[in-house]
């Protein structure tokens, strides 16, 4: 059973780290930061307040990135 086990985990870590996994995460890498820099270059910081620093300080429970999300929103008590 051992064996069988860890022949099925490293079947899951070849998956993780093949070729199209890898593939598709740089692309992904690539495609946000490139998409960033460009609307960067265009707007400047009215892009990074607007896009990305704007959901960070907020202290909206439903629009933060906190990991409490769900707790904070089940228990929101003032509308």
């Amino acid at each position: 059973k051992r064996s069988a086990s860890k022949h099925k985990s490293s079947n899951v870590l070849e998956e993780i780290f093949s070729l199209p996994s890898i593939s598709f995460v740089l692309a992904a890498i690539f495609a946000f930061v490139g998409l960033s820099g460009l609307c960067f270059y265009i707007y400047c910081f009215e892009y990074l307040d607007s896009a990305l620093l704007y959901h960070i300080g907020r202290t909206d429970h439903r629009h933060n990135f906190s990991m409490f999300y769900y707790w904070i929103y089940l228990d929101y008590t003032n509308p």
